[in-house]
């Protein structure tokens, strides 16, 4: 709906986003805005609800089903933070990451060990995740899993990265 709100009772920090910030509103979006906060306080708790159900499943199912995969069940998103730490230990995403750096011009983006891991369950696992990495240096060796969905995509999601990772 191209619409967002901040808050903050920072006054400097509000004058350093606006300095930043160019309103790009649509007119839809401003309605849309409007009757979620006027009406939508059913459909919210609706939503709310779903992500967290997805959170316990996923935290369920990485924990009965994926040994090398580490997670704790986040508060106050709908991100899943995949430690996949062993997942890149056990396809060698380092060397893997380092062979394809040297078959390709040093002038291109370094290939790094998470690439590896993106591309390796994409290609084994029919998945697609963010590398964390690209939240800043703690996200290293961590992907990113957006759960804001029907329970189908994050029960497909999880049985098809159990597979790949069963299979080695």
């Amino acid at each position: 709906m191209r619409c967002a709100w901040l808050y903050s009772t920072n006054a400097n920090y509000v004058d350093r986003i606006k300095a930043n910030n160019h309103a790009d509103l649509t007119t839809v979006g401003v309605i849309a805005n409007r009757a979620a906060y006027t009406g939508g306080e059913a459909w919210l708790d609706e939503c709310v609800a779903c992500i967290d159900g997805n959170h316990d499943y996923v935290e369920r199912f990485v924990r009965a089903n994926l040994p090398m995969v580490r997670m704790a069940k986040p508060q106050g998103t709908y991100l899943v933070w995949l430690d996949v730490t062993q997942v890149a230990n056990s396809i060698g995403a380092k060397k893997l990451a380092a062979e394809a750096n040297k078959a390709q011009a040093a002038s291109l983006k370094r290939i790094t060990p998470e690439d590896m891991i993106e591309r390796y369950f994409v290609k084994n696992a029919k998945i697609h995740m963010n590398p964390g990495s690209l939240c800043g240096m703690e996200g290293f060796s961590h992907m990113r899993m957006n759960i804001a969905t029907s329970r189908r995509t994050p029960e497909l999601a999880m049985a098809n990265l159990a597979n790949a990772l069963q299979k080695g």
